[in-house]
């Protein structure tokens, strides 16, 4: 993208060959849109619509997003976790270091 021009160059997924794009320095950044979640929280808020009869209504909910840059990548690529879709393993991932995207 570079050798076209671009001054900024970034993506949208999580995809292996994104995020070593972004490791290469080939991309600047893309964007973790937490899609785990974005597929988890709708079933949860139907199950509970359902289950109370409708009293708790689906509510809409704002999965955030974090930009993967160089500096940030690397666990993206080292954690293998069907959170981020690289496994389908049933596991707990330990958390290691502070919390980079917090408001």
């Amino acid at each position: 993208m570079r050798a076209k021009g671009l001054k900024v160059a970034g993506g949208f997924d999580l995809v292996p060959e994104t995020l070593a794009a972004v490791k290469s320095g080939d991309l600047d950044y893309t964007i973790d849109q937490q899609p785990y979640l974005q597929g988890f929280l709708p079933v949860l808020y139907l199950y509970l619509y359902k289950l109370s009869g409708g009293l708790l209504y689906p509510s809409e909910t704002n999965t955030g997003l974090l930009f993967v840059t160089k500096e940030n990548v690397d666990p993206y690529q080292t954690t293998k976790t069907r959170f981020e879709g690289s496994d389908t393993a049933q596991k707990v991932v330990e958390r290691s270091g502070a919390i980079s995207h917090a408001s």
